[in-house]
């Protein structure tokens, strides 16, 4: 598909909120994939393209979230063999799946998970209210340890929030706009993490998870490399400044915004579809 010059500034400056977004709260898919639709790509062309895009957004965020010393205590076999290469292949199964999927199926799905998802950052922000009376900005809190004493009292939540891991890897390969909100909701409030560490392990997991869909999606789909270059460069200029934001702003007020943006377009795609 053609892309002109003004649809290309519309994904860069889509590309960068999505990477700000994603560094902070996930769910920046719910930015990019919208817009890729209404510029009219396939909807599983459009999934695999923001899947590769996104992944420069979350290297960025993953490298700075390291240096501020989040990652300081993190037992990273534990990581990769508990999550990390679950994460992928349970997303891969996803992504199969999803090329199985009817196009005029997953221009119906595309639209409902997208609200679904909106809606989850609508209870999460909820949620997290008790987090911002006690700190305005996620720096003020104070520095949480990954690997918590807290985390994980009981073996059966341990179960239970794991098992919502992998299925939420599963969804991020088989749609994925909203997969990083979901992980940061388990892992606050399943996993009883605090906001500051569930933030920069959310951003491994959903990490993880792309890998997997776009190992899928580079066989079966293809992607709009005309939209890639421009799209990259967003992202990786959005996770910087998401990264940089995340210590010192408001995470309640981007939820409230990027749920009304996401619920405006999803139900946009809806009537025209």
């Amino acid at each position: 598909m053609e892309l002109s010059a003004l649809d290309l500034v519309l994904l860069f400056v889509a590309a960068i909120g999505a990477g700000a977004v994603d560094s902070i709260v996930g769910g920046g898919g719910l930015i990019s994939v919208p817009v890729l639709l209404l510029l009219g790509l396939p909807p599983l062309q459009a999934l695999s393209t923001n899947k590769l895009q996104s992944v420069l957004g979350k290297i960025v965020a993953v490298i700075r979230y390291a240096r501020a010393g989040l990652f300081a205590s993190i037992n990273y076999k534990q990581i990769l063999l508990s999550y990390g290469i679950p994460c992928i292949l349970v997303s891969a199964l996803g992504a199969f799946c999803a090329t199985k999927i009817e196009t005029r199926i997953l221009e119906l799905l595309i639209p409902i998970a997208l609200i679904a998802a909106s809606l989850s950052f609508a209870v999460n922000a909820y949620r997290q209210r008790g987090y911002e009376k006690a700190s305005k900005t996620v720096a003020a809190s104070k520095r949480e340890n990954i690997n918590s004493k807290n985390i994980d009292k009981r073996r059966s939540i341990k179960i239970l929030s794991n098992f919502v891991i992998y299925i939420t890897s599963f969804y991020d390969g088989l749609f994925g706009p909203g997969a990083g909100t979901f992980f940061l909701v388990t892992l606050t409030n399943l996993k009883g993490m605090g906001l500051r560490a569930s933030i920069a392990l959310s951003r491994v997991l959903n990490f993880s998870s792309n890998i997997g869909a776009i190992a899928v999606f580079a066989f079966a789909a293809g992607f709009a490399w005309r939209a890639l270059p421009a799209m990259m460069l967003g992202q990786v200029l959005g996770a910087w400044l998401g990264s940089f934001l995340a210590l010192r702003i408001s995470i309640l007020a981007l939820w409230i915004v990027v749920c009304l943006i996401t619920m405006t377009i999803a139900i946009t795609l809806l009537l025209r579809g």
